[in-house]
């Protein structure tokens, strides 16, 4: 018997969807375009037989929120009936648990505690680790298996999943959940089970499933009495968004101008429906009604929802719930966020923004907090993250004056707004690294709100969260392991508060050393950003970028203000994603380090300069539409754009390189000084036409020029 990934557009892929089909009862509802697209990814294996029969197959899913290393989740694992007991399943795990061991945090599964499958999930490896309440209403059983054991891991991993995610479902899918699969004809089919897949257990709890007050009135259309009552019945099964009426006709009158002078009824329902959802802060809107859909793209213009079909969310679920966090291209270039200091005259309009819900807040004691921080200005400075477009709040922050390795931070909060998550992820981003530039190696959060969506952003960064406070050690260093390790055990002796976490970081540091593993290394400089090894074999790409993209991906006008009293600019994306052409022989592959080239152009400054360094996280080569679909939102590229990269050929194969943790170099690398430091070490003239591969001594000599290190240093 052989284990291997199913493929895209075979033969062995539609076996897996009809074994699938045989056993759907078990399994749960999956589209078929979910499966077409886990395929694509390579996240299907299949036991073939010598005569390529699937015997069996496992399909799974990878996702990275809350987590440092990404997770693997089991969605499927299913073995025909007549290969039973011969330990394919076995073999199936065995397979995934080699493959993903060093790469991934854990394999996770739930399955229902009534089926008899949770006598087999022991024999397999797996260890139970929890017990929750499945969507339809049945217990699950949470079953994991670790692949690393190293503390370092422990840091920045997920909490328990609360509801981060808000969905509302149209009327049509809720009708389609609660009715049975139809007979025919093939398309009601179809939707159907793309709207049953909503209803699967696998799905994440931090997924909040909701319904509006208009699916009542869609349901009192059905001129059968019968199938009212049952219908009405079955709304309780669900969360009732609640919004605020007023506002609710007012973002209707607006979605009316993308339709047509005489919209159905079915439509204005449905165009009600999405009022409220965006009305109650949703973050996604699931419709199958073919006009909705079209207007996607021009709706989320203008409001920060996304709208989809259910078999798409599904598919992409993890990337979906990403664009949640890292809305890059949704800050319109971050020039409509404002960034000033909070006074006396905002308070009063503050606490409905930033109170914390989950300790019950009152304002009294809201408000002299932030008094006291207002009426000591040398001690603290409080800040205020809005749209300047719709004076909305975002992030409030409150700063204490910084001692010699400590930089205590005594409120932040964020708003429930859309782009509340994104900001909270750059203004972090920005004060680690301001911090860390300034010589400051600690940045300490106390009195955390326990905000689930806050909780989860400083999770990802690489904060260590505890109860009611979250730490994050940051260094300026470029240097050896054993120099590190000297840097780490002096910070101990000055700051003993973070003595546990730099001691398992020590230890971590140590092994690394020991093991030259490239992904726990990799890790390590992400967990001390902007910290950089000179000994650690990470490779480095020269990325040649047009300064028509660097000015949005890293370079943007937000970079160019003064952040929390920072002197120099910083980038803020935390996440983000680079499309260009994917030649014969790429041989980019990550984990590695990005230095981005500004190539020349006419009417742009700092151009045919290195300008920043990124760590380089996924490298995917696939057909540009299935690129796009995924990684939209990640960055500022439109369809078109993506297009002109895959020479009009929609199913021409490009690149995505998705890229985090950028840093703009201090001081930027003109390149003349790149060609000599490349023809002293390599002996060759730089290649600008594409990525190339850098040698470490050649890194080291770039990092030591942009951050003004004599070559000696650390």
């Amino acid at each position: 018997m052989e284990i291997r990934k199913i493929e895209y557009g075979t033969r062995e892929l539609e076996q897996c969807i009809r074994l699938w089909r045989e056993n759907s009862t078990a399994l749960g509802f999956f589209p078929r375009g979910a499966f077409e697209e886990h395929a694509r990814q390579g996240r299907i294996l299949g036991a073939l037989t010598s005569g390529g029969r699937v015997a069996g197959y496992l399909l799974y899913r990878v996702t990275q929120r809350g987590s440092i290393l990404p997770r693997v989740v089991v969605v499927h694992l299913c073995v025909h009936g007549e290969f039973s007991g011969k330990g394919l399943a076995r073999s199936l795990v065995d397979y995934l648990v080699e493959a993903g061991s060093g790469m991934y945090l854990r394999i996770e599964l739930k399955c229902r505690r009534d089926f008899d499958a949770n006598q087999i999930w022991p024999n397999l490896g797996f260890h139970r680790i929890g017990e929750s309440e499945g969507r339809a209403g049945k217990p699950l059983v949470k079953w994991s298996i670790p692949l690393v054991h190293l503390p370092l891991f422990e840091v920045g991993s997920p909490a328990d999943e609360k509801e981060l995610y808000r969905l509302v479902i149209d009327a049509n899918v809720f009708f389609r959940l609660e009715e049975p699969v139809p007979d025919g004809p093939d398309q009601s089919v179809r939707m159907s089970i793309e709207a049953k897949a909503l209803a699967a257990d696998w799905l994440p709890d931090s997924l909040g499933i909701y319904i509006t007050d208009e699916l009542h009135n869609e349901i009192e259309r059905n001129d059968d009495q019968e199938q009212r009552v049952a219908m009405h019945c079955a709304t309780r099964r669900y969360k009732k968004l609640t919004t605020d009426i007023q506002e609710m006709r007012s973002i209707e009158a607006a979605l009316l101008h993308y339709f047509s002078d005489n919209p159905s009824e079915s439509t204005r329902s449905d165009i009600r429906q999405l009022a409220h959802a965006i009305a109650g802060e949703s973050h996604f809107f699931v419709t199958q009604d073919t006009a909705l859909l079209k207007k996607t793209d021009e709706v989320q213009e203008a409001f920060t929802i996304s709208i989809v079909a259910p078999g798409e969310f599904v598919a992409l679920l993890d990337e979906s719930l990403r664009d949640v966090d890292f809305q890059p291209s949704r800050l319109a270039g971050v020039r409509e966020l404002q960034i000033s200091r909070a006074s006396v005259n905002e308070i009063s309009g503050l606490y409905s923004s930033f109170r914390c819900n989950e300790t019950g807040e009152k304002k009294k004691a809201f408000n002299q907090q932030l008094r006291r921080y207002l009426a000591e200005p040398d001690q603290y400075s409080l800040r205020l993250a809005s749209s300047s477009t719709k004076k909305e709040h975002l992030l409030l922050m409150a700063v204490e004056k910084a001692t010699d390795l400590l930089q205590r931070i005594p409120l932040l909060r964020i708003s429930k707004h859309p782009l509340a998550r994104t900001v909270s992820r750059h203004m972090l981003l920005a004060l680690i690294l301001q911090c860390a530039r300034e010589g400051v190696s600690i940045t300490h959060f106390e009195n955390l709100c326990p905000n689930p969506a806050l909780i989860e952003a400083m999770n990802e960064i690489g904060f260590r969260v505890g109860d009611g406070f979250a730490t994050r050690i940051s260094l300026d260093f470029f240097g050896t392991l054993d120099g590190l390790v000297g840097e780490l055990e002096n910070i101990i002796l000055a700051t003993p508060i973070v003595q546990a976490a730099l001691e398992e970081i020590i230890r971590m540091a140590k092994e690394a050393s020991r093991s030259a593993d490239l992904l726990e290394l990799a890790e390590l400089e992400r967990l001390l950003w902007p910290m950089k090894l000179k000994d650690a074999p990470i490779p480095t790409y020269l990325v040649p970028i047009r300064p028509s993209w660097s000015m949005h991906l890293f370079d943007e006008e937000l970079a160019s203000q003064t952040l929390w009293g920072a002197r120099e600019k910083i980038a803020l994306n935390v996440e983000n994603v680079y499309f260009r052409s994917a030649r014969p022989g790429s041989f980019i592959k990550a984990p590695a380090r990005i230095l981005w080239y500004v190539t020349d152009a006419f009417g742009y400054s700092g151009v045919k300069e290195i300008r920043a360094c990124s760590r380089l996280d996924e490298v995917h080569i696939a057909p540009a539409s299935n690129l796009f679909k995924r990684f939209s939102r990640l960055g500022v590229y439109t369809w078109e754009d993506v297009l002109r990269t895959a020479g009009g050929d929609p199913n021409q194969e490009i690149m995505a390189m998705r890229f985090s943790y950028t840093e703009l170099l201090p001081q930027p690398i003109p390149l003349m000084r790149f060609e000599t430091i490349l023809m002293e070490i390599e002996g060759k003239s730089p290649m600008l036409q594409g990525p190339s591969k850098i040698e470490p001594m050649t890194f080291e000599a770039l990092y030591n020029y942009s951050t003004g290190r004599n070559e000696g240093n650390a």
